[in-house]
């Protein structure tokens, strides 16, 4: 291997180096809009957690007014 062809393996090296890294930072990106993601379908699954246990609190109290047969 001759020093021209070490030479452009070093410099090919550097730039896939460099393309890595800006792979990383797009992930890194994509990560972080990710979590803001999840973030949001977290607070409306609470949400619905809450409604759903209302809910549930009134198929209770509804339930609890049948007569006994019905049950």
């Amino acid at each position: 291997m001759t020093e021209l062809d070490k030479g452009r393996r070093v410099r090919q090296l550097g730039h896939d180096v460099d393309d890595i890294y800006e792979i990383l930072g797009q992930v890194r990106v994509t990560q972080t809009e990710h979590g803001v993601l999840l973030r949001d379908l977290d607070t409306r699954v609470g949400g619905l957690e809450v409604r759903f246990d209302g809910l549930d609190a009134k198929l209770d109290r509804v339930l609890d007014r049948l007569p006994a047969a019905a049950a």
